[in-house]
């Protein structure tokens, strides 16, 4: 159906050779050209913008305005919804300009923006789309540890045609996982447009780029939340987000809970105690080393009791999800933490107890380790990739 369409718009004005040499060459100019200025004036993306202009017929490029790569050979073959019975209309009107205007430059460089495609994917397939405007979300990750990878790999199994990694910030420089461009420059990855981006590289990145991502418009999830024991930083962070109309996004992570925890704040908590017991390998490197023979515990040892703010400052890569919990519910100074090194266990135990006006609940989950990082658990990668997918699922579940 498209082919004959497609070809009558070059047929109904034949050039002579001298004039598609010039157009050849305007148009290799204009093809060039137009994806870096699609990328700064529309929805397109860097890494999608070039894929999108396709010379359907000779001098005419396709493109899309609303974020989607047409591809080619969908197009000629008539398999691709985005173009409609009104196409061959402009098709045959830019055949009939191309000889008027040789020396102008725009002989073979008549640009047709196609129909949005609220139902086409930015990979050339079928798919829900992820964003309001039709386009694939642009996800930016800070850290390319457990987690970063974990969700770089759900992306590519099954979210590919909904997420689109734009940029991936390390601490120091790394070969390019394939496809996704990696960066140890903060500049040039704040620089994309993204619609959310991923905190997975502890409290330093938190501090040093939070409040810019949420000022820039762009949804931010947060794991280090222990970051926010800082209570200027929260209020920077939060204050960005509003006026950017951006999102500071906790999520659950590795903790469970949190949903019933802050609707029982709502009504109002009495009170909020935590329980984080861990094996003592998981205590290394911490301030329990100093203060405990770790190697020689024979049973359950409590290494802190306080609250989750002096807590997760001393042990900041091991209760993030106290601060978690503290936020839902009473806060970092009114919720009591309690740390146990157990050399009885070879899991992670946590508990929360609260009560208050809505009655009283226990939540204990008993999570295996992550056998990349004995500080973790492994509920941690695949809480986070439950966030990212709902970012862009048309069905949220626990909000």
């Amino acid at each position: 159906m498209i082919l004959p369409r497609a070809a009558a718009g070059c047929l109904v004005a034949v050039l002579a050779p001298e004039v598609q040499t010039a157009g050849g060459l305007d148009v290799g100019k204009a093809v060039a050209l137009l994806p870096g200025f699609a990328t700064r004036v529309t929805a397109l993306r860097q890494n999608a913008s070039l894929a999108a202009f396709r010379l359907v017929a000779p001098g005419v490029p396709f493109g899309s305005t609303r974020g989607s790569n047409l591809d080619l050979v969908h197009m000629l073959a008539g398999t691709t919804p985005v173009l409609d019975n009104a196409m061959p209309v402009p098709l045959c009107s830019v055949g009939r300009l191309m000889p008027v205007a040789p020396a102008l430059g725009a002989a073979r460089a008549g640009a047709i923006v196609c129909p949005g495609p609220e139902t086409g994917t930015g990979r050339g397939t079928m798919g829900v789309s992820a964003t309001r405007d039709g386009r694939p979300l642009a996800l930016g990750l800070i850290g390319m540890g457990a987690i970063g990878l974990d969700v770089l790999g759900m992306i590519r199994s099954s979210l590919a045609d909904r997420i689109v990694v734009e940029s991936v910030l390390v601490r120091t420089p790394r070969t390019e996982p394939g496809d996704v461009p990696v960066t140890h420059d903060p500049e040039r990855f704040l620089a994309h447009r993204f619609d959310a981006v991923l905190e997975g590289a502890g409290h330093a990145a938190v501090r040093d780029h939070g409040e810019r991502i949420l000022a820039s418009g762009a949804d931010l999830i947060v794991t280090s939340v222990g970051a926010f024991c800082d209570d200027g930083l929260y209020r920077r962070c939060v204050g960005a987000a509003e006026n950017s109309g951006a999102r500071l996004i906790i999520p659950s992570a590795g903790i469970g809970a949190l949903d019933t925890l802050s609707a029982a704040a709502v009504g109002g908590l009495d009170e909020v105690h935590m329980i984080v017991r861990k094996d003592p390998s998981a205590w290394y490197g911490t301030r329990a080393q100093d203060e405990h023979d770790l190697a020689s515990l024979t049973g359950p040892t409590i290494i802190f009791e306080g609250t989750p703010r002096e807590g997760a400052l001393l042990y900041p890569q091991n209760v993030n999800i106290s601060a978690a919990v503290s936020l839902a519910g009473l806060g970092l100074d009114r919720t009591h933490l309690t740390i146990i090194a157990d050399p009885q266990i070879d899991t992670h135990v946590c508990e929360v107890h609260a009560t208050g006006a809505f009655g009283s609940f226990s939540f204990r989950e008993d999570i295996a380790v992550s056998p990349t990082n004995r500080k973790t658990g492994q509920i941690v990668a695949m809480a986070v990739m439950k966030t990212i997918r709902q970012l862009v699922s048309p069905v949220v579940i626990g909000a």
